[in-house]
């Protein structure tokens, strides 16, 4: 929306709670929201009386959502996760998955490019055991097809 030359951008961001708000200066207001599932930093700039009511009205609003979280709510929160965790490991144990390691050179590329030396050694090794086939075998009835068709 334009109003009189200046742009209002309306920031569709959920509150949470700890979330940082600050006055850097008497004409802005800085916080971090998160952006496109990436925590970012914004500063809005205003006039000092609405940077003022936009502080506030955040700070009061975090409030809130700080005091109707439990802190007994966090902790069974945190006891289900480590027993969820647990569980998943054991889980890939038997299927034989290796699980991706934090590391700078194993997670400096995003999930949706199409490089298949890093997608591989997340599965490395896991194969039906069932079939016995190789990818040789498969190929050698995939010529002899081809020289029946042929003949």
């Amino acid at each position: 929306m334009r109003l009189d030359k200046a742009f209002r951008v309306i920031l569709n961001s959920p509150i949470f709670p700890h979330m940082t708000v600050e006055r850097p200066t008497d004409r802005s207001v800085r916080f971090g929201a998160q952006d496109e599932s990436h925590l970012r930093v914004f500063i809005i700039k205003a006039s000092a009386n609405d940077c003022n009511n936009l502080c506030k009205e955040l700070q009061s609003r975090i409030q809130i959502i700080e005091r109707q979280q439990p802190s007994s709510n966090v902790n069974t929160t945190v006891n289900n996760n480590t027993i969820t965790s647990n569980s998943l490991s054991t889980q890939n144990s038997t299927n034989r998955i290796r699980k991706r390691s934090h590391s700078n050179s194993d997670s400096d590329t995003p999930e949706s490019t199409n490089d298949i030396s890093k997608k591989s050694k997340i599965i490395d090794g896991y194969r039906d055991e069932s079939n016995q086939t190789s990818d040789e075998d498969s190929v050698e009835s995939i010529k002899t097809g081809e020289q029946e068709t042929n003949n």
